[in-house]
């Protein structure tokens, strides 16, 4: 016989951070978000935030998630369907002496994106830049205008997940 296990406390993980901060920015942006751009930063050192991205300073510090813009219109038409292409960065330092680790993990990231589904994605890519003490794992989505808000909470989501490796 299954058991249904109902929680006390109420589901509502938009509410905690980082999702009211991005949330209330893109509420601010949502009529021209044709080439907005949405910041989100990440302290490990303030409470807040951090309960969500946590990650020990030497392998990540100074998060910052960042959310790029634009409109298409396929075929062109004025009638077609109009899709968004978000490009997705999250940007953060490492000490240097973890750089072959830190290439090694955005291969490994590079290698499985195939196998990320997010509903309403048209297309996804996922890239990544690595200079110095810097990386950038880059995510471009192709979505259906409609679903902007939605897909952004998911990739947010899965940089949860991302810095939830426990390093």
């Amino acid at each position: 016989m299954p058991i249904v296990f109902i929680s006390e406390t109420e589901y509502s993980p938009l509410e905690l951070e980082p999702y009211a901060t991005f949330n209330k920015k893109f509420t601010d942006r949502e009529q021209n978000l044709d080439g907005a751009e949405i910041k989100v930063g990440i302290s490990n050192r303030r409470k807040g935030f951090t309960k969500g991205l946590t990650s020990d300073k030497f392998y990540s510090d100074n998060i910052k998630l960042k959310f790029k813009f634009s409109s298409l219109a396929v075929n062109g038409s004025p009638d077609a369907e109009r899709l968004l292409v978000i490009r997705h960065v999250v940007d953060y330092d490492f000490k240097s002496s973890f750089y072959e680790f830190e290439q090694q993990m955005a291969e490994e990231m590079v290698e499985r994106a195939p196998y990320i589904y997010i509903p309403g994605v048209k297309q996804l890519e996922m890239s990544y830049k690595i200079k110095d003490k810097n990386m950038k794992l880059i995510m471009d989505a192709v979505i259906p205008e409609a679903l902007g808000r939605v897909v952004c909470n998911q990739l947010i989501s899965s940089d949860i997940a991302f810095f939830a490796r426990g390093w």
